[in-house]
């Protein structure tokens, strides 16, 4: 890969989870490079999706995603330009297929010039990733349809408003649903249909979790915290 992939953060869940508390990865790019991107990684089909991307920061976040999730799943002497990543409702999960066989489900989010993949069992996960960038207004006009409960939280500083827009982004994707079906529900009844993480990686990015309750995942494992570096890390990883 010829761009500049500054930060890549590469978290796992530590060994030693039970059955029913299935090991899962997060993996969050910064991208800091605004230079030309090269598209010889991508599937015929990914460039024609890619040639209707109308924004310069469009084709961006689609190429480098999915250049860094072949980079991470692919070894370099696979052809990148045979496999393709695409979203499928049905599987819940954006899929890396060679020919037509699935070989990984993910949760792809991006957010500016971020992106998030999360890699958990049998696609039963999702993720998203917000950059703080909406204006006050817009802000404000999204809080109204957010439920009593969720504006008390807002209002005891308990969540900001990109925690909670990223809660729902991440339970809309797990469940296949639209952000406007979800918008309304508060965050605690959202929170008793599956398990939530919210993961304090940057004072600008908002990060959540979605996880299926069949694969419950005993909040012990996420310890989220930074080094003296500043870098996000795990606490009780190996």
């Amino acid at each position: 890969m010829t761009a500049d992939y500054s930060n890549h953060y590469q978290h796992f869940a530590p060994a030693g989870c039970s059955e029913n508390q299935q090991p899962i990865s997060v993996h969050i790019l910064e991208m800091k490079s605004e230079q030309d991107f090269d598209s010889r990684h991508l599937h015929e089909l990914e460039k024609r999706v890619l040639a209707n991307k109308k924004t310069k920061n469009a084709k961006m976040q689609y190429l480098v995603s999915r250049t860094f999730v072949k980079a991470l799943y692919l070894s370099e002497s696979a052809c990148w330009n045979q496999y393709q990543l695409k979203y499928l409702p049905e599987q819940h999960a954006v899929c890396l297929f060679a020919k037509n066989n699935v070989v990984k489900k993910l949760s792809l989010s991006h957010s500016k010039n971020w992106i998030a993949v999360l890699d958990v069992p049998k696609g039963t996960g999702a993720i998203d990733i917000q950059y703080h960038s909406k204006s006050a207004v817009s802000i404000a006009t999204m809080q109204k349809s957010f439920a009593p409960a969720d504006q008390q939280l807002l209002q005891q500083n308990q969540h900001s408003f990109f925690d909670l827009w990223t809660i729902k982004e991440a339970y809309a994707k797990l469940k296949n649903l639209s952000i406007f079906e979800v918008l309304t529900i508060p965050v605690n009844e959202i929170e008793q249909h599956c398990y939530i993480e919210i993961i304090p990686l940057h004072k600008k990015i908002s990060i959540a979790l979605a996880l299926r309750p069949d694969i419950h995942h005993n909040k012990a494992i996420f310890r989220w915290t930074t080094n003296k570096k500043g870098e996000f890390v795990l606490a009780n990883s190996p």
